[in-house]
């Protein structure tokens, strides 16, 4: 009687274990699409700062 309970809860265990992967790997594919997102408005934001500074130098040595 107790190995059968032992063997049932390590079944609902792996199943549980199996369950929280799946949720795990679409909560990671969902920030890898954020984390792509959110490098992409840093890049752009970063090359707007880039062109910003140039033309301001630019006016300065004119």
């Amino acid at each position: 009687m107790g190995e059968e309970n032992f063997s049932g809860s390590n079944l609902s265990l792996s199943e549980m274990q199996l369950q929280c992967l799946k949720e795990l790997k679409e909560a990671v594919v969902l920030m890898k699409n954020d984390i792509h997102i959110i490098s992409l408005l840093i890049l752009v934001f970063f090359i707007l700062g880039l062109v910003g500074l140039l033309s301001f130098m630019l006016i300065g040595i004119f």
